[in-house]
């Protein structure tokens, strides 16, 4: 990085997402699938991740090992880790965005924040169970801006360090979460856009360039479905895609028929309803109306401070074209491999489906917010990021509030029915948090 260029934006997307995220951090509790992680590495020991991830991604007890070696039963050090991941991620997503345009900082930087903050998102709290999740978040925007950086070098054992760096990287991020592999759609777009740049004669001419500078990154995807198809011998179904797939040649004009409607309700929700609905269900539980605008404002004015001190000039009209084309494709592309899984996204639950999108809609966003006039690029910004925050801020209220329900349920349980016999069956029912599963009860008993 250009040191005196770079660091007052990297400081104010740290502080943003700071902002965001950090105030109640030390309030949380366990909640959802941390109960049987933390109850079975307390009477098993950290080898039983092992375990637990050997019938799906046997690469997590990689992660979970040494973050339960450091952090053990507090919340708190794996929440602050999944903060730093998703700031990391934010920065390298920034420098790659600055890597392709790097005449357009300004709209680099609203696309960063836009990232960092996406209110699509709504298990960033949940850090143990996601731990893996935002460290491969983190991992595939470093594998991008790698790949990005060899592109753009001109000495040739640094693109080689930094091709083969950035596929093994690719191999690690999809090991941990796979069907993040539309990522590779956002990589090979990017590495059309840049060759498509390049003064060479006819379409097919520049696809068969972008298809050869993507070709050593094919590696990835086929690598990592080669092992998992024909050496990995997995136990879970949601994860096996031989029995995914098996519906559709089951019946493959119905399935093909809610794949579509699938695919544009998603794309409604990850460009659209991630913006309210998630706050419009959450807002209930913000216990400080007041202290959550004075924060949302606090980032808008540094995001607004900022964004004013880089965007000097309107992208022209190739750049703009290349945002918003990328943008669409790139939100498009991570969608698919959640369809054919028959997976969707939905609020709050299963948000973290949008997470990959979130990519395509930063830069789509930034960019179309870019051909405003200027007061009325900083309007629509500050309302971007006031609604990000102020769903981040409503979502942390209610994982605090779920987390101390839990607790003062069996806080009671255990002073009111103190004996209860081995092997006992249990059945509960929370005030208002949702039980899912049995070890939502299991786990805090035992």
């Amino acid at each position: 990085m250009d040191k005196n260029k770079n660091w007052l934006p990297t400081l104010s997307i740290i502080l943003i997402a700071a902002l965001a995220y950090l105030p109640l951090l030390h309030r949380f509790g366990y909640i959802f699938d941390d109960w049987y992680l933390m109850w079975a590495a307390k009477a098993q020991g950290v080898d039983v991740f092992h375990l637990i991830y050997s019938a799906d991604r046997p690469l997590r007890a990689y992660v979970m090992i040494p973050a339960y070696t450091l952090f053990g039963e507090s919340t708190l050090g794996y929440n602050l880790a999944g903060w730093v991941w998703r700031v990391l991620s934010g920065l390298f997503f920034w420098q790659s965005l600055h890597l392709v345009w790097p005449k357009h900082e300004g709209v680099a930087f609203s696309a960063a924040i836009l990232f960092v903050l996406y209110p699509g998102f709504l298990s960033q709290y949940n850090g143990i169970d996601y731990q893996s999740q935002l460290l491969s978040l983190a991992v595939a925007m470093l594998s991008i801006w790698m790949s990005i950086q060899a592109l753009v070098s001109s000495r040739l054992k640094i693109k080689q360090l930094l091709t083969v760096a950035a596929i093994l990287l690719g191999w690690v991020y999809l090991g941990l979460v796979e069907y993040e592999v539309g990522f590779e759609a956002i990589r090979l777009g990017l590495i059309f856009i840049l060759t498509n740049r390049q003064e060479i004669q006819g379409w097919k001419e520049r696809l068969l360039k972008a298809f050869k500078g993507w070709l050593p990154y094919a590696s990835i995807p086929t690598g990592f479905l080669f092992w998992r198809i024909l050496f990995f011998q997995g136990g879970r179904q949601a994860t096996d895609g031989s029995f995914q797939l098996g519906r559709f040649l089951g019946a493959p004009l119905r399935t093909l028929y809610n794949w579509a409607l699938k695919f544009l309700e998603d794309l409604l929700d990850v460009f659209v309803l991630a913006w309210f609905e998630p706050l419009r269900r959450n807002l209930v539980y913000l216990e400080n109306y007041w202290l959550g605008i004075g924060l949302a404002a606090l980032g808008v004015i540094i995001m607004l401070w900022m964004y004013y001190r880089l965007q000097a000039s309107f992208p022209d009209k190739n750049a703009l074209h290349e945002m918003l084309l990328w943008g669409v494709f790139g939100a498009a592309a991570a969608l698919v491999p959640i369809i054919i899984v028959n997976r969707e996204v939905s609020f709050p639950y299963f948000s973290r489906y949008a997470l990959v999108s979130s990519v395509g809609v930063a830069i789509f966003f930034a960019a179309l917010t870019s051909q405003l006039q200027k007061k009325w690029q900083l309007a629509v910004l500050a309302i971007f990021v006031s609604l990000a925050m102020l769903t981040h801020q409503a979502n942390s209220n209610r994982f605090v509030h779920e987390s101390d329900e839990i607790r003062n349920f069996w806080w009671q349980v255990a002073w009111r029915v103190p004996m209860f016999e081995p092997a006992s069956t249990i059945i509960a029912r929370y005030p208002t948090a949702t039980i899912q599963e049995d070890y939502f009860i299991w786990g805090p008993a035992n």
